[in-house]
C-alpha cells in the first residue's frame, strides 16, 4: 500500500512538472509571435508605399 501510495505521489509530481513547463512553453510561444508580428509590422511601415 506504501509503494501504491509513493508511485502516486511521484506521478503526479511528475505531471505538475509537465504542466509547468508546458505552461512555459506556451507563453514563450505567444511572445515569440508576438515579436514576429511586431517586426513585420516595422517592416511594412518602413516599406515605401507605391505610386498610385
Amino acid at each position: 500500500m506504501v509503494l501504491v501510495m509513493l508511485v502516486y505521489a511521484i506521478m503526479i509530481s511528475n505531471n505538475r512538472v509537465r504542466l509547468k513547463h508546458n505552461v512555459s512553453r506556451s507563453w514563450s510561444n505567444i511572445d515569440v509571435l508576438l515579436r514576429q508580428r511586431h517586426a513585420a509590422d516595422a517592416v511594412v511601415a518602413w516599406w515605401p508605399q507605391r505610386a498610385r
